[in-house]
């Protein structure tokens, strides 16, 4: 506060990962084509971080699996 200008901060919740979600055919090349899996509506804490922090912005779609589950995957848009 005083005379500091105000500084934006993004509120963000990680995804959280699963030992129950199955492999994907993509998985030894993910990190190269910016693909993420993880378990449906299962976000991290909330956390507070300065918008520079964020490197890309993603798109999440929600699969339905065989056994009725669901994930969600994430692709990054910087590629």
């Amino acid at each position: 506060m005083g005379n500091k200008p105000p500084e934006l901060v993004l509120a963000v919740q990680r995804f959280v990962t699963s030992d129950d979600i199955p492999e994907m055919p993509w998985d030894l090349h993910a990190t190269d084509l910016g693909y993420f899996v993880a378990a449906t509506d299962q976000l991290g804490q909330l956390e507070i971080i300065r918008p520079n922090q964020i490197s890309s912005l993603v798109g999440i779609c929600t699969v339905p699996l065989s056994d009725s589950q669901k994930i969600w995957i994430a692709v990054s848009y910087n590629r």
